[in-house]
């Protein structure tokens, strides 16, 4: 192995991670009285983000297994996600569009739980669907920007950070775990790398989380 892909890398990278979930956190806290309503809604999937993590570390701790976390944080996050961007896309798509959309998600979710992946299996299936949806939605809010005629400064937008966080972040889920893990099975090593590659992503993601909350939208 590398000595840049190597065990003491990640277990850095995924230890600075942990300790950076709070950032979001405390900055939302603090500004929470200027906060929109998108932005209200980022910090909920921030301090979402910190709980899920820190959760399954004490389950992790206690019970070995903490998998039956995700099966709650997957439908929660799509929850306020879908929240965000149900607003959001309203000029492209149509609020029972959304709500179709919601129903179907959640109820997939559940089936999968019960029927195909319990509890104390990771719930690949719905975080591979969750992914490309928020994939969508990512690139469906940047064909929105083109459309408009009136100028308007994305650098001070919260929603265009963190849906740049989360293309980057979801896209690369899907290609590192479903494309390494599956085709280069027996690849240890690049499997490996593909957990540093997305330790590192999560904290790209959870910078976007800072950065939404550190803007001042314009009035």
């Amino acid at each position: 192995m590398s000595e840049i892909f190597n065990e003491s890398t990640l277990d850095v990278i995924v230890r600075a991670y942990a300790w950076y979930l709070f950032a979001p956190v405390i900055l939302g806290l603090v500004y929470r009285n200027r906060l929109n309503r998108t932005q209200k809604i980022i910090f909920y999937v921030a301090i979402l983000s910190a709980l899920n993590y820190w959760l399954g570390y004490f389950i992790a701790k206690m019970f070995n297994n903490n998998l039956w976390v995700y099966h709650l944080y997957v439908p929660l996050l799509f929850y306020f996600t879908w929240k965000i961007y149900s607003q959001e896309l309203k000029s492209l798509f149509s609020v029972t569009f959304f709500r179709v959309i919601l129903v179907i998600a959640i109820g997939f979710f559940v089936v999968n739980t019960v029927f195909w992946q319990p509890l104390e299996q990771l719930p690949t299936y719905a975080i591979f669907s969750m992914c490309m949806v928020f994939i969508i939605w990512c690139v469906s809010y940047y064909y929105s920007l083109l459309k408009q005629t009136q100028y308007r400064s994305l650098e001070r937008e919260p929603l265009f950070w963190f849906n740049t966080g989360v293309l980057l972040y979801y896209s690369s889920t899907i290609l590192l775990f479903l494309l390494v893990f599956n085709i280069l099975k027996a690849n240890t090593e690049a499997n490996f790398i593909a957990s540093i590659m997305n330790a590192l992503f999560n904290l790209v993601l959870v910078t976007a989380y800072l950065i939404s909350l550190w803007v001042r939208p314009p009035q």
